[in-house]
């Protein structure tokens, strides 16, 4: 069993849903194979993460803000403040994203995919995802020198192919520290960062299609947060999580937990734009 198959049935591995001789062969490889035995130990955190959602505790302070924001809307939009921010699923689907190609002996196709500006893409997010936690600035300029990052200023309404709804800021303390446009093969974007007192920084994107590719393969786990789905992926002792939010898609990554990014969307949610649906 070669590393491509191996990986293709971790999930299934861990949910002991294999004959026992497919999972003897998968375990026997796991054995002599470190780089698939931590993919499994990724997978192993995922799932105890999953197991251990609960219904965070929101601030006040934060349905203050949720309830303000939504005076004055249609009665249809309005929330029921007592509802929880974060329901858990009835069953957390363990799911990795798509792995890629079957085969890549030929050295042809090696070539055409080192071309591959949307393979380059994914190559390059997963480089900034590995060196957000530590090094964010050096992080946001990997993308920001490839993909043509222009500073927007958003007080004189950002003008451009793809308006930024970023807000001045976020729970926790954190305040928007700059928004930039990026031209990214996949689509035009906008990434904003946060910063608060304590040094932590967030990125916000903001973008028109769900991007799955910026995560490669590594582990997802699909879940509700704030009655949205939402995709979590496990990071270096962080989180990024993806949604649908109105007509866009939203990315955030370095949050510190599940009730975080829970915390995160309801935030969002109640400061986006009425014409954003």
């Amino acid at each position: 069993m070669n590393c491509e198959s191996a990986r293709a049935q971790l999930s299934a591995y861990l949910d002991q849903e294999m004959e026992p001789d497919a999972a003897a062969d998968v375990r026997a490889h796991l054995a002599r194979c470190p780089s698939c035995a931590d993919r499994l130990a990724e997978f192993t955190e995922l799932s105890v993460l999953a197991s251990d959602i609960r219904d965070p505790k929101v601030p006040q302070q934060v349905w203050t803000a949720i309830e303000a924001s939504l005076a004055g809307r249609d009665q249809s939009s309005s929330i029921n403040s007592k509802k929880p921010l974060f329901r858990k699923p009835s069953k957390v689907a363990l799911a990795a994203t798509v792995l890629v190609g079957a085969s890549l002996a030929l050295a042809g196709y090696w070539t055409w995919r080192s071309l591959d500006p949307h393979v380059q893409m994914a190559q390059l997010f997963n480089q900034y995802l590995d060196e957000f936690r530590d090094h964010p600035q050096q992080a946001q300029e990997v993308l920001r020198g490839r993909y043509a990052g222009r500073l927007l200023n958003l007080q004189a309404g950002n003008a451009g192919p793809f308006v930024s709804n970023a807000p001045q800021e976020l729970p926790a303390g954190f305040a928007r520290v700059e928004t930039y446009a990026l031209d990214m093969p996949c689509c035009k974007c906008t990434q904003t960062i946060y910063r608060n007192s304590a040094g932590d920084t967030l990125a916000l994107f903001e973008h028109s299609d769900d991007q799955r590719a910026w995560f490669g393969d590594r582990p997802v786990i699909e879940a509700q947060c704030h009655g949205q789905r939402t995709s979590l992926v496990q990071l270096n002792k962080q989180l990024a999580a993806s949604w649908k939010s109105g007509r866009r898609n939203l990315t955030i990554i370095g949050a510190r937990d599940v009730e975080q990014v829970s915390e995160l969307i309801a935030y969002l949610d109640a400061h986006r734009p009425p014409d954003e649906g």
